[in-house]
């Protein structure tokens, strides 16, 4: 039974990436076997990616482990990528990372669409009478639109471009139409899919080079959101590869020196910040907004701020970018007991933030999403990817 049930399942899987890949066949062309008089492959051994990920309601998305993995089964050697970038046209990280070229990924889902039919049969109950019966059903479908462009690092040199419309009768299914749609493009025309992936090249000095988070500066009367936006800044930092000098050793350091405070930092160059802290990177950050206002039947909630890097290599600020994460509800199309119902859950959920020392914990995982675009190191996966 054990074997019947593992059967069925095997089929199941198969049948439904054959049908994913019939799906693709005739909408999916492959690249050529040869790009700007190198063969295709060369391109891929040291790819910079570059995702832009929407959902249904065209908010930014940031799940890109799936996306990776495709990449890696097919065969591609990513070297770094970066999510939601609004900086493409002028991206300072290209000199860099030093890639052979720069994959740009597009990928935006459409509110799903819902069509209803109703049916009518005739049946005869015991009696010998006919009734009417009337079924109805529904068939669901959902839309996104991929664009991908390849791009040489040297010359900048667009390579190829190209865009399909995919549907699926899910997101899931949609999302995985989309992997296998990146895949097939990037797999040159004659060539099949790479069983495995290629080693990953040695750590980038990019990611080898000391960093530390400098303390925030702050113009916000909630005394630790900066210190927790800097952690959680450290923390993603620290999972995208980065060498990253532990917190404590840098206030440490700077506390030998009369700084206890990111608003201080201002006054000292960041030269000298550089050679205290034994490092060629500081991060600075600053933040102007963390707001949780509950007035009547309107609630806000918002966190917003800034970062910039600063690299001795490049001789100074290589990079700044600005982000804000605000949810602002209104209760105006309640009735009245919901209004009341609706406001004691935000002065609870305002009160537990303030006693776990979380205040606005999901603004500031969007605000920390949203605004730390800079490259990350990719995982390394096991060759038997499923």
């Amino acid at each position: 039974m054990r074997q019947k049930i593992r059967f069925i399942l095997f089929a199941l899987v198969v049948g439904g990436s054959v049908f994913l890949s019939s799906c693709l066949s005739w909408k999916v062309h492959p690249l050529p076997s040869t790009l700007g008089n190198r063969p295709t492959r060369d391109w891929l051994e040291r790819l910079y990616v570059r995702f832009d990920l929407q959902d249904e309601s065209g908010q930014p998305t940031f799940g890109v482990d799936p996306w990776l993995k495709a990449l890696s089964k097919q065969g591609a050697q990513v070297i770094a990528y970066r999510i939601n970038s609004q900086e493409l046209p002028s991206d300072p990280f290209i000199k860099v990372l030093s890639p052979t070229a720069i994959l740009d990924v597009s990928w935006r889902l459409f509110p799903e669409d819902i069509q209803h039919h109703e049916t009518e049969r005739k049946e005869t109950d015991a009696q010998g009478k006919e009734h009417v019966v009337k079924e109805s059903s529904e068939i669901r479908s959902q839309e996104g639109k991929f664009k991908v462009r390849l791009t040489s690092a040297d010359q900048n040199l667009v390579l190829a471009t190209d865009e399909w419309s995919l549907q699926a009768e899910s997101t899931d299914r949609l999302d995985r139409l989309g992997h296998r749609a990146l895949q097939r493009w990037l797999t040159p025309k004659g060539s099949k899919v790479s069983p495995r992936p290629t080693p990953p090249p040695e750590t980038l000095d990019w990611f080898s080079t000391r960093l530390a988070v400098l303390p925030f500066s702050d113009e916000v009367n909630n005394v630790e959101a900066a210190g927790l936006i800097r952690v959680m800044i450290f923390e993603r930092l620290h999972l995208g590869g980065y060498a990253v000098v532990p917190l404590e050793e840098v206030d440490a350091a700077l506390r030998q020196h009369g700084f206890t405070q990111g608003g201080q930092l201002k006054n000292v160059h960041p030269k000298q910040l550089a050679q205290w802290l034994g490092v060629s990177r500081l991060l600075y950050g600053h933040l102007d907004t963390f707001d949780n206002i509950t007035l009547g039947i309107v609630s806000k909630r918002a966190v917003g701020g800034k970062l910039s890097l600063w690299d001795q290599a490049q001789g100074g600020f290589l990079w700044t970018n600005r982000g804000l994460a605000q949810d602002t509800d209104t209760v105006k199309h309640l009735k009245g007991g919901e209004i009341l119902g609706r406001f004691i859950g935000q002065v609870a959920n305002k009160w537990w933030g303030q006693l776990t020392h979380k205040p606005l914990e999901a603004e500031s995982v969007q605000f920390v999403d949203g605004v730390l675009a800079l490259p990350l190191q990719p995982p390394t996966y096991s060759p038997n990817l499923e």
